[in-house]
């Protein structure tokens, strides 16, 4: 199974440098190491911790979207 869950979501204000809302109050945040994270199914639960590196300059790869295809043959035509 593959998840993607967008940082917002998981109370991540800025995950390149690892901060964290922590409350309801405007600009209460904090530095965090790792993020916790536990599945939970009718018969089991899983936890699981996840770290990963701070950035300055993230890394992408430009793909069109699927749709990009079916247009380019319709609009080819």
């Amino acid at each position: 199974m593959h998840l993607r869950i967008p940082w917002g979501m998981l109370g991540v204000g800025d995950p390149s440098q690892k901060y964290i809302y922590d409350g309801h109050e405007a600009n209460l945040v904090r530095q965090i190491e790792d993020i916790g994270i536990k599945v939970v199914s009718a018969n089991d639960s899983l936890d699981a911790r996840f770290n990963w590196d701070k950035w300055e300059q993230p890394s992408y790869v430009l793909e069109p979207k699927p749709l990009y295809y079916s247009l380019k043959e319709l609009w080819a035509e």
